[in-house]
C-alpha cells in the first residue's frame, strides 16, 4: 500500500468516526426526546380511554405521561444545549412543571368521575405542547 493510500484510509476512518459521534448526539438520541416520544405515544390512547369512560386505562396513561414529564423537566432541550441561557432553560423547566400540574388536575378530575373536566385539561395540555414545541423544539429534529 502506498503512503497516500494509507493517509486516505486513515482520514476516511477518522471522518466516519466523527460522523458517528455527531449522529449519536443528535436530538433524537437524547433522554428528552425519549420522554417526549413516550408522551406522544400515550396521548391518543388516553383520549380514547376517556371517551370510552375507561377510567382505569386513562389513569394509567396519565401516570405514564406524568413520569415522562417529570423526567423531561430535568433535561435540557437540544435547541438550548449549545447556547441557551439560564432564562430559556428555566422557562422550559417551568413549562414542564405546568404540564405536570395540569396532568395532576386531569387525574383528579378522573378520580372525581368528571370526564368532561379531564378532557378540558387534555385540551389545555395539547395547547401547552404546541406552545412548548414552538418555543423549545429544535427544527432540525423530526
Amino acid at each position: 500500500m502506498t503512503l497516500n493510500l494509507k493517509r486516505f484510509l486513515a482520514a476516511t476512518a477518522i471522518s466516519f468516526g466523527l460522523a458517528a459521534t455527531a449522529y449519536a448526539e443528535s436530538c433524537d438520541e437524547t433522554a428528552l426526546y425519549a420522554n417526549m416520544e413516550t408522551m406522544a405515544d400515550n396521548m391518543r390512547p388516553l383520549v380514547s380511554a376517556i371517551r370510552s369512560n375507561n377510567i382505569e386505562e386513562a389513569q394509567s396513561r396519565l401516570a405514564t405521561l406524568r413520569t415522562a414529564a417529570v423526567d423531561a423537566s430535568d433535561e435540557t432541550p437540544y435547541s438550548l444545549a449549545d447556547g441557551g441561557d439560564s432564562a430559556d432553560i428555566e422557562a422550559f423547566q417551568n413549562a414542564m412543571t405546568d404540564m405536570v400540574a395540569r396532568l395532576d388536575e386531569a387525574s383528579a378530575a378522573l378520580e372525581a368521575g368528571d370526564t368532561g373536566a379531564a378532557a378540558s385539561h387534555l385540551q389545555a395540555i395539547g395547547d401547552m405542547r404546541k406552545d412548548g414545541h414552538r418555543q423549545f423544539k429544535d427544527r432540525s429534529c423530526r
